[in-house]
Order: structure tokens, then sequence, then C-alpha cells
């Protein structure tokens, strides 16, 4: 059995967008019990600049039409005559795959689609008008042919059962490598908060962490609120961090990478994610894995499961006063087992070897029930 995960992009996990790093991580870890896994990208850049990896990676050259596919992705695909395959699909919205799934059904191959957020309702909501149009002409059909349609979490499943109620879905969770090296040094009288990824504040619930760290500030406990992150709506989280007078209790880093942002994740007593719209947000399983207890939105999907393992805190209402009530319940009763609690949460549920054969039990059942 053959398993090609197909990407707009290289899949290289120094890149900030998280498909990319779930891919990479993905295939790296079906690789330890399964040898067959190749990842294809299509992508401007054909140079292979991405960290060495044990998987084979083919490049193709992304065409200036959107919908078209390189020559050479054509022959590979040729080259598979006869070979037992499964293509797995990485995204949603993205007109190569339109083609792609029309290359694949002709030639008898069959795919899976994880579609990592995009077909969540509010996700939908931007560009509504287009989005409704090309799902009509294009995204429907890549839809229905799908040995299945792969979802991290439940804010997905929605609108699939509501347009698409005979398609088969799987829903299988993001993984996150276990980390053991990382302490937590905690300090006496003062609290540090934190969040890391991408400056949005809407998407992300920025303005709501703003406004409830604002009557947080009122109770005059000492704290500090970590903001990782560049670039997007940066200088108008700042702007608003002034406006509510509470720009004094917070320290904007820019970006962190690598052990640099698994350090800082051990350093914080919370991790909020309070985001409005999520597929499944890779910072609170990374935050976890070093042991950080996590103040999460219901719509990040994660909200059931730090519940139930008493890892932190899952809203199950998502405003700036609820939020701010979460913070107050929470930091009262935090105690050191929550930290254990975030590295077994990741340890039973979220490993990414659990994951891959989660994926890879899956693949085979669609292809043994073929033969």
């Amino acid at each position: 059995m053959l398993i090609i995960h197909c990407i707009l992009g290289k899949a290289n996990p120094s890149r900030a967008n998280g498909v990319n790093k779930v891919v990479h991580a993905l295939s790296q870890a079906q690789m330890q019990v399964h040898p067959n896994i190749e990842i294809w990208g299509i992508t401007v850049n054909l140079t292979h600049n991405y960290p060495q990896r044990a998987v084979q990676t083919r490049l193709f050259k992304q065409q200036t039409n959107p919908f078209k596919l390189d020559a050479q992705l054509y022959k590979a695909l040729d080259q598979l005559k006869g070979q037992k395959v499964l293509f797995h699909l990485h995204g949603g919205f993205i007109p190569a795959f339109y083609t792609l799934q029309k290359a694949l059904t002709k030639r008898n191959i069959q795919y899976v689609l994880t579609p990592h957020g995009a077909y969540n309702l509010k996700a939908l909501e931007k560009s509504r008008g287009r989005k409704s149009i090309y799902h009509f002409l294009f995204e429907s059909a890549l839809i229905r042919h799908a040995a299945y349609i792969h979802l991290i979490g439940a804010s997905e499943q929605e609108m699939l059962a509501e347009k698409y109620p005979k398609t088969k879905i799987k829903l299988i969770a993001n993984g996150q490598d276990v980390l053991y090296s990382y302490k937590h040094t905690k300090s006496k009288d003062h609290l540090n908060f934190g969040f890391l990824g991408r400056i949005d504040m809407h998407t992300k619930g920025l303005d709501l962490l703003y406004s409830a760290m604002a009557k947080f500030a009122k109770l005059n406990q000492p704290f500090t609120l970590h903001i990782v992150g560049k670039g997007g709506e940066m200088q108008e989280l700042k702007a608003l961090g002034k406006s509510l007078n509470i720009d004094q209790h917070i320290i904007y880093h820019g970006a962190k990478y690598g052990e640099q942002k698994y350090a800082f994740l051990a350093e914080l007593d919370i991790f909020f994610h309070p985001s409005r719209n999520e597929g499944m947000p890779g910072a609170v399983l990374e935050a976890l894995s070093v042991e950080t207890p996590c103040i999460v939105s219901k719509e990040s999907n994660l909200a059931n499961y730090i519940n139930k393992a008493q890892a932190g805190l899952g809203m199950q209402e998502l405003s700036a006063s609820s939020l701010f009530k979460a913070i107050v319940n929470f930091t009262e009763q935090i105690t050191p087992k929550h930290r254990k609690n975030a590295k077994s949460l990741i340890e039973n549920e979220f490993d990414w070897r659990v994951i891959a054969c989660k994926h890879l039990s899956a693949y085979s059942a669609v292809l043994n029930q073929n033969d």
C-alpha cells in the first residue's frame, strides 16, 4: 500500500502554515510503522529547501492557471498504474485539487480529503458569495468522489451533514510530539499568561482576550500577558492594549521557533486560545506537551478534551465576560496536577504515533474494500 500525501506547498515544518507542519509530522510518524509513504507538493519553487526527512518528497510546478497541473504530475500518476495506492489530499478550496480529483478518478485511484478547517461554517462566511459559487462548481465534486472526508474537529461536521448526508466522515485529531525536557519555574506572586499564533484579532479571539485582561487587571493580581507572533494585525492589537490601559501588562516577543518556542510555552502558567474559528490549533497541543494548562474556546475543537483530562478549562460560551470568569475561576484552582494532566493528555490522545496508526487503519479499510 502506497500512501501519497498531496499538499499545496512542500510540507515544510519551518513555515508558519499549520497544514505544512501537520503533513510533515503525520507522514514522518506513519513512516515509522509503514515504509511506503510519499509527499507530493504543488509549489511555485521546486527547490527542496526544507529540513531533511525520511519521507520521499516529489515537487511539481504550480501553474499560472490555478486549475492546471504540471505535465510531470500527470506522468507521475501514470507511473502508479498497477500499484495499490491511496492519495491523501490536504486543504480545502484549492483549484488544483479539483483537477487532480478528475485525474485520480479517471485512473481509478482512491483518495481521501482533509479540509483542515476550511469547511467550518464560520470560515465559510469569509468571501461567502465567491465560496458558494466555487463550492457549487468545483468543491462539491471533490467531496462527492472522496472515499471519505477526514475532519480534525467536530466544528466542520455541520456543513457536511447538511449538504452531503451520505458522505463518509472520519474524525481524527491532529497530533503532537511528546516532549519531556522542559520544566516550569513558578513565579511566587506573579502570573504569566500567553498566546502564540497568527495575529488575527477576530479569528483568534484576541479582542476578547484583551477585554478579559482589562477586567482581570482591576483585581490587582500581578500578571504579564506574553504575545508571540508577528505581522498581521499587530499594530491594531497594540493599539487595543493601549486603549484598554493594559499595555503595561503586555510583552510582545515577536516570533519564536523550535526550542525557544517550547521553552517559552513551558514558562507560562496558562496558555490562551479563545479562537472563534479553528481546525485544531497546533499551538495549544504544543503548550499541553510542555505541561502548560490551557484555556480554550469550544470553537478550538479542544475544549472537551481539555475538560475531560482536567488539563485547563474549555469554555462552552465565547465572550469577553465568559473568558474573564474562566480566568478568575481557573487561576483560583490551578495546581501542579493540571500540568501533569496536560502532558498525559498529549500522551494518551494526541501522540503522533497514535494518530498515524488511526489514519493507516482508515486507509487500509478503503483499499481492502475494493479488493
